[in-house]
């Protein structure tokens, strides 16, 4: 798994559990065991990009077991 997947799973879980606001850098950075520079390498816009990044794959996946689902 890529860095950038790591940090992107990480960030899922941690919005799961404790939403945007008590999601933190540290909580992503300890979840996906990687360090901070490589959050800022792979999301040169910091929190902000990396959440929204991991909002628009975590829709993606609902809206793939939605339409299994259906099928």
């Amino acid at each position: 798994m890529s860095a950038r997947t790591r940090l992107i799973t990480a960030t899922v879980g941690q919005l799961r559990r404790f939403g945007v606001a008590g999601t933190s850098v540290s909580g992503i950075l300890a979840d996906s065991g990687l360090a901070r520079r490589t959050l800022y390498v792979n999301f040169p816009a910091g929190k902000p990009e990396l959440v929204a990044e991991a909002t628009q794959v975590a829709s993606e996946s609902m809206i793939s077991a939605f339409e299994q689902g259906l099928a």
